[in-house]
């Protein structure tokens, strides 16, 4: 079956971390790097280390979960075991989490206006470009060889690397352009411009971001650097246009383990 698979980048956690007051108590998240459903440097994913530092907090079961899957929504719940007050002190977890309404009090459960940042969920299937083979990508070396007039060939090859290009195609307006969103943050452009140019505070520019080909599935990626964009440029869906566009991510060099 076809899946729509999803784009993550990472979160970067400077020194000192990120303070949110739950229950009137502090909670931060350390410094170091996420994703959102995969882990980093740590040992957990965003969503999870919020999850944990809010429940130690609060002195209170916690969970963070997102709508982040195959047609995910990318809305995510803040679930307490009693009522909890949550302020936002550094807000790049806010952003992050989507909870754009600002600061929130008197309930167990809160739910975000916004879509989750640093993460983007196409309507479309992807297209591997690579001709075949892993979805992971094809080897690519820095091979050099040298023929003489007699027919002598002399050849070296040095460091190698692993290569990707994805495409979605027919992919809605809103999951497409900041201007068109129905829901705050769900665009490739918001996506862009915050994961792989690094406009967003904990941004990195070219990445590294990851690539899921199944968006249930987030134990499976592969960890990518962005070569070489230079512009922000989707292309309309030429057949039967109805509106939509082509995104392309063309050079990606993968991230060794």
């Amino acid at each position: 079956m076809a899946t729509f698979g999803k784009l993550e980048g990472q979160i970067t956690v400077p020194t000192g971390g990120w303070d949110t007051t739950v229950g009137g108590v502090t909670a931060t998240i350390p410094a170091g790097t996420y994703y959102l459903s995969s882990a980093g440097s740590g040992a957990n994913d965003f969503l999870a280390e919020v999850a944990s530092q809010f429940a130690t907090a609060a002195a209170t079961s916690c969970t963070c979960t997102g709508s982040l899957g195959e047609n995910g929504t990318g809305i995510i719940t803040l679930t307490f075991g009693a009522t909890i007050a949550v302020t936002w002190v550094d807000l790049e977890v806010r952003n992050i989490l989507g909870f754009s309404q600002g600061n929130l009090s008197a309930s167990d459960t809160y739910t975000s206006d916004d879509h989750a940042r640093t993460v983007w969920l196409p309507n479309r299937p992807f297209n591997n470009l690579n001709g075949g083979g892993s979805w992971a990508g094809w080897y690519e070396a820095d091979y050099r060889s040298v023929e003489n007039a007699a027919g002598h060939v002399w050849a070296h090859m040095g460091q190698y690397k692993t290569v990707n290009a994805l495409e979605w195609h027919s992919i809605k307006r809103a999951r497409t352009w900041v201007a068109n969103e129905s829901t705050a943050g769900e665009s490739y452009e918001q996506f862009f411009l915050d994961c792989i140019w690094g406009t967003m505070s904990g941004g990195t520019a070219g990445g590294p971001i990851r690539f899921h080909p199944d968006a249930d599935t987030d134990a499976t990626y592969s960890t990518y650097r962005v070569v070489d964009v230079k512009e922000f440029r989707p292309d309309q869906y030429s057949p039967n246009w109805t509106g939509t566009w082509n995104i392309a991510l063309p050079r990606l060099v993968k991230v060794p383990a």
